[in-house]
Parts: structure tokens; sequence; C-alpha cells
């Protein structure tokens, strides 16, 4: 082969090694994608299952879960009320059996900060009544993964279920900052629509709450 063509072959046949190793790490990508997208999916999914007719909060939760009338609870004029349903705890529902073996199996494959069992983790604590666990996990979440609209949206729902346990107005504002963020990254997400109304309302940020309803509405 002519020197000179040897020579402009060169650089090409040391890219092929670079764009098979960029190929692989594309598809490896794309299946760890799926595979977890679809872990997390059905965990939410069987969550929301086993949680049933109860709504526990007055914001919504992303994965399917019922959306149904929210009778707020009984509350002797504190600084924040009305975002925690009233409900039997769960130890009493007919699926606190179910719930219990989710979360163990949850712990068990491992809901550490990256992990997608931390969101569904995150909720069943918001569930189980135990807000500030859920803030915790749903916070790891969305440090870990801040382009996830859905985290971002629960976490504002923990935050507004955290904001009436421990009746600090200060966490509605922290609960907006989610909601809105989930909005940006994803303006057809229903749930966080819902949500980012509801703390207008709570915000007392009349005008912009209207908006914000006529908006879902749509």
């Amino acid at each position: 082969m002519d020197h000179r063509l040897r020579h402009l072959l060169a650089p090409r046949r040391r890219l092929f090694p670079v764009l098979g190793l960029a190929v692989v790490t594309i598809v490896a990508l794309g299946i760890w994608a799926t595979v977890y997208g679809t872990d997390r999916t059905a965990n939410l999914r069987e969550l929301a299952e086993a949680v049933g007719p109860h709504r526990v909060a007055l914001g919504r939760f992303t994965g399917g879960f019922v959306y149904d009338e929210c009778v707020p609870k009984a509350a002797d004029a504190p600084l924040v009320h009305g975002l925690v349903c009233e409900q039997p705890p769960p130890t009493q529902w007919p699926s606190s059996a179910r719930l219990r073996q989710l979360a163990g199996r949850l712990h068990q494959k491992g809901a550490g900060a990256t992990s997608e069992y931390a969101h569904t983790l995150g909720i069943w604590n918001v569930v189980w009544g135990r807000p500030r666990e859920g803030v915790e996990d749903l916070q790891s979440v969305t440090r870990h993964e801040p382009g996830n609209a859905g985290a971002q949206n629960d976490l504002a729902v923990a935050l507004m279920s955290l904001a009436e346990a421990t009746d600090d107005p200060s966490l509605l504002i922290d609960a907006w900052t989610a909601a809105d963020s989930a909005l940006r990254l994803d303006r057809s997400l229903q749930e966080a629509r819902f949500t980012y109304a509801i703390l207008q309302e709570m915000l007392y940020l009349r005008d912009d709450a209207v908006a914000a309803w006529e908006s879902y509405l749509e």
C-alpha cells in the first residue's frame, strides 16, 4: 500500500475503537434506563394499587394513585392545615400487610440515594405517616436525578405533608420550588399542575392560583 494512503487511513483506524466504545456505552445506558425506568414504574404502580382507594394527601402523587375526595384532618387553627386527608391509619387498611411487604422488599433491594427504589419508598413513607422520612428519600432522588419531573412533584407533595405535620409554613416555599421545577421539566405532567395550583392557593397568590387552575383544567 502506498505510504501516503496508509497515512490517510491511520487516523480512521484509530477512530474505529473509539466509535465502538461509544456505541457500546450508548446501548448500555439505554438498557440501564429501560430496566430501571421499568422497575420504578412497576414499583410505583404496585404501591398505588396497595394504597387503593385511600387518598392521604391533598397534592397528587405520580404513579397512578387514586384521585378521590380529600376530607382535611380536623385542626385547632394551626398555621398549616388542609393538606393531609382524613383517613384511618394504614395499619388498619386491608392492604396493610401488602404495604409492609413492599417496604421490606424495597429496603432489601437497596433504597439508596441513587436507586430507583428510593422514589417509591419516599411516597410509601408519606402514606405510612412518616413525611419527614419521605422528604429525605425524595430529596435524595432529586439530588441525583434533577431532571426527574415526577420525583420533583412527589417531593412537593411530601413537603406539603411535612409542613402540616410540623406546622411549618416555610416548608410550603420549598414545596412550591419543587412543584415549579416539576412543571419546568414537564409542562404536561398533570399531577404537577394540580400540586402547583394548590400551592399557589396556600401561598395566597390568588391571581397565579386562578391561572394555574385554568391551566390544569385545560
